[in-house]
């Protein structure tokens, strides 16, 4: 190609086309090559190459769209990011949310939390890394399956924000596989590193996303908050047991305010220091996988009257109604879909 006309410095030639603008099959190179392990498959390994690179960009003009480019190249480079509270909705938004969690602990385990003063009568934990003692934690300060338990959670998974970067790490297959709440009081040991991803090998590609709002502060070591060892991700495997202590010492905590979400792959190394701050630390979490992935918690069957009615196509999606394989609680066949989700979320 012969250039007539030298573009000036910060100006393009009119002649000149950058690469982006000029796909190859318009030159003629064949079109439709599979590729493997693709960006939105589902049962099919392969999805043809202008289908990934299509839903690629779908993902990347939402990103632009609601001005999440930091969030996206954070989430891409370090395995972890935070969205800031003013971008997903007022304070009193927050404030409900945290209001639903406490009365469903209220309601399921009897405890009525003080959030400055916490519950005392707990005495679940002693100092340090206890392995038992985060086994208590985890069973006995969090509420499992809580989605269809008010119907705040269901703005909370449809958030538009996290949404379009679970979509751009995991593709519009993704399906949410848990939904819960965690408490951590100013008792509470080490969670030492860890992955939430538990397929082995790892994929080369993310399944996993963890989206977690945060209903308190997280206002770094002293809080307890999440901390992240960058770009362990990319490691592809779980830290080994001498890496999940020593590896504490590389990691960063998050110090964010009440309302931000914060997100990380699900490959990434990541785990909690002890919490010294008085209070409890509460936040609402989420997990997206692959749509090719099982889900943890099971939803179809068991949502309440006029859910599925008062929600997009894309809510149905994520609880599992487009999915084409297995059987839902009771064994009937997932056979039974709308042909417009179908459509709208498969490959």
């Amino acid at each position: 190609m012969v250039i007539k006309d030298v573009a000036q410095p910060g100006q393009r030639s009119q002649e000149a086309p950058r690469l982006a603008d000029e796909p190859l099959a318009q030159n003629g190179y064949p079109k439709g090559a599979p590729i493997p392990d693709g960006f939105d498959e589902n049962d099919d390994p392969y999805v043809s190459l202008p289908a990934y690179v299509e839903r690629l960009d779908e993902a990347w003009a939402e990103i632009v769209r609601l001005g999440l480019e930091r969030q996206a190249t954070e989430l891409q480079t370090f395995g972890y990011t935070a969205i800031e509270p003013e971008r997903l909705g007022p304070p009193e938004f927050t404030q409900e949310i945290l209001d639903a969690v406490l009365d469903v602990a209220k309601r399921r385990r009897g405890i009525d939390y003080n959030l400055t003063e916490g519950a005392p009568e707990l005495n679940l934990y002693g100092r340090g890394a206890d392995s038992q003692a985060n086994v208590k934690h985890i069973l006995l300060e969090s509420d499992k399956h809580i989605l269809f338990e008010n119907p705040v959670f269901e703005k909370v998974v449809m958030n538009e924000q996290v949404l379009s970067l679970v979509t751009l790490l995991l593709g519009r297959s993704a399906l949410l596989s848990s939904f819960y709440s965690l408490f951590r009081h100013s008792n509470a040991p080490v969670l030492p590193l860890h992955t939430d991803v538990d397929i082995s090998p790892f994929r080369s590609y993310p399944t996993l996303v963890s989206a977690g709002w945060c209903l308190t502060d997280f206002r770094g070591v002293r809080d307890g908050a999440t901390c992240y060892v960058p770009g362990t991700h990319r490691y592809l495997r779980r830290p080994t047991k001498h890496e999940t202590y020593v590896g504490m010492a590389s990691a960063r905590s998050v110090n964010v305010p009440a309302g931000s979400v914060v997100l990380n792959n699900g490959a990434t190394w990541h785990g909690a220091p002890a919490r010294e701050a008085e209070g409890v630390r509460v936040s609402l979490n989420m997990f997206y996988i692959k749509g090719n992935l099982p889900q943890q918690e099971g939803y179809i069957g068991r949502e309440p009257e006029g859910i599925l009615e008062r929600n997009s196509p894309r809510f149905a999606h994520l609880l599992g109604h487009s999915l084409t394989r297995g059987y839902g609680p009771g064994g009937y066949s997932y056979e039974q879909r709308t042909s417009s989700i179908e459509t709208e979320y498969s490959l």
